[in-house]
C-alpha cells in the first residue's frame, strides 16, 4: 500500500525535528508556527531536497530498490550529515518504510 505525505506536513515535522536544533536556524525563527517557513531555508541544502526526498519516499517500492541507497544517490552528501539521517529516519517513519 502506497502511504500519502504532504510535502507541507514533511516540513512541519522537519522544522520540529531538525530545524530546531539547527546551528544555521535563523535568530528567532523558533518563535514561529510549524507551518511558516524559516528565512534560513531558501539556502538550506537539506531542506531544498524535501520534495524529492518525499517522493522518492512515497514512490519507492521496497521489493525494487533500498530507500537509503535511492536517497543517497538522488541527493548525495547532503543525507551524509546527522540532520540528514533525521529526515531520512523522519521520512521512514511517516511512510511506514
Amino acid at each position: 500500500m502506497k502511504r500519502t505525505l504532504s510535502l507541507p506536513k514533511l516540513q512541519e515535522v522537519v522544522r520540529a525535528r531538525v530545524c530546531a536544533g539547527c546551528e544555521r536556524l535563523t535568530p528567532g525563527s523558533n518563535e514561529l508556527p510549524l507551518h511558516e517557513a524559516r528565512d534560513c531555508e531558501h539556502d538550506c541544502d537539506l531542506f531544498a531536497q524535501l520534495r524529492p526526498l518525499r517522493t522518492l519516499a512515497v514512490n519507492l517500492d521496497p521489493v525494487v530498490g533500498n530507500f537509503d541507497r535511492a536517497a543517497a544517490v538522488a541527493c548525495g552528501r547532503v543525507i551524509d550529515s546527522p540532520n540528514g539521517r533525521v529526515v531520512l529516519a523522519t521520512l521512514k517513519e511517516l511512510t511506514g518504510r
